[in-house]
């Protein structure tokens, strides 16, 4: 059996379980499908190396799901952050490969097929690399965009942050690097084509594998961070938050006797209470403790400890930690005392310890 059939058959059979895993792993129908549909196009990819002769699939079938790739993966970010819309709009990502194949369909007639076909392959191929800018961007963009979302509403933002998304952009431009330098090795003759095979195949099964790590811990951590949120709650919340943004002048909508009674019954019910050591703690968790919207508390703990709800639980975390490191240095590891705290992650611990106090715990400990 052939080098490239073992592979090819090696990655199809990665693709499926993969697949496998998704339909009963994620929960999210939206992103369940769309997540199916970016393995499918891997799927066809793949299949390339046993149709490599067929007309149909090479004018069709490859040029098609080669740009299709980057839209599954902006729309499954759109989803991961709340902004999914299923409406037309989702139609107007897969134009440009749709209006590729039709024109290369449309010159088949007229030209000699093999010349069509290298010509094709290549046209798909710069297409695909200026896809990846403009979706780079628009990413970045989106990322940027939620992160600022879960910093006001979640104390638990690099948990639950789409960073990897920027990693797996990242890694992609270096992989098609990686790819471009391999064929032009081969077409030199520096190296083999077996060996080309296995570097395609190698560096393409690793990232639709990282693309599956990260997507399937992202759900498991949004999962456990908004356990009792719905997305259609964050998705109104998002909505909510980013036009209270844009409304300068909110103040004038809010009576100041409410705000200040609000501001109080924060103070005794989340402060004095130490609810902030809760690690899952979230402003709608608290909005729907207190009676009110999530909107409206943003506001008051805004104006009334001039910080953001992420930044005031956090602070009281980091207070208490140091109390802690203070009072029982010697009982407990400093990796329990962030536990303790409310922290999830010992590296977020650190580096917001290091940040507020200028020292590490493990200074403050030995003080």
């Amino acid at each position: 059996m052939e080098i490239r059939t073992i592979l090819t058959l090696i990655n199809v059979t990665t693709i499926l379980l993969l697949s496998i895993l998704t339909f009963f792993l994620i929960k999210r129908n939206e992103q369940k499908i769309f997540n199916l549909l970016f393995y499918l196009a891997y799927f066809v990819i793949f299949f390339f190396y046993s149709f490599e002769k067929d007309t149909a699939y090479r004018l069709v079938a490859l040029p098609f799901v080669i740009n299709v790739l980057l839209p599954l993966f902006y729309l499954n970010i759109r989803i991961l952050s709340f902004q999914f819309r299923a409406d037309v709009r989702i139609f107007y990502h897969f134009l440009p490969a749709i209006a590729l194949i039709t024109v290369f369909v449309l010159l088949s007639t007229w030209i000699d097929i093999e010349l069509l076909y290298k010509n094709a392959l290549l046209i798909s191929i710069v297409l695909y690399y200026l896809q990846l800018l403009f979706y780079a961007f628009i990413i970045f963009r989106e990322i940027r965009r939620y992160d600022n979302f879960i910093k006001k509403i979640s104390s638990n933002v690099e948990q639950i942050s789409l960073s990897w998304a920027k990693i797996l952009i990242y890694i992609q431009a270096i992989l098609i690097v990686t790819d471009g330098l391999a064929i032009i090795s081969y077409q030199y003759g520096f190296i083999s084509q077996n060996f080309l095979h296995i570097i395609d195949h190698v560096i393409y099964c690793f990232f639709f594998c990282l693309f599956f790590i990260f997507n399937i811990k992202h759900a498991w951590n949004v999962s456990m961070v908004f356990e009792q949120q719905s997305k259609y709650e964050l998705a109104t919340l998002r909505e909510e938050m980013e036009k209270m943004d844009a409304v300068k002048s909110l103040a004038i909508h809010y009576d100041e006797k409410k705000q200040i009674e609000l501001a109080a019954l924060f103070e005794r019910n989340i402060i004095e209470t130490k609810l902030f050591l809760d690690p899952n703690i979230n402003l709608l968790k608290v909005s729907k403790l207190l009676g009110t919207n999530t909107s409206y508390l943003s506001y008051v703990i805004n104006k009334f400890y001039s910080s953001s709800f992420n930044e005031l639980i956090n602070h009281h975390r980091l207070e208490h930690a140091r109390n802690l490191l203070k009072e029982v240095s010697g009982k407990y590891t400093i990796e329990h005392i962030a536990t303790l705290a409310g922290f999830n992650s010992k590296s977020t611990f650190y580096r917001l310890f290091k940040s507020k106090y200028g020292i590490t715990p493990k200074e403050c400990m030995r003080k």
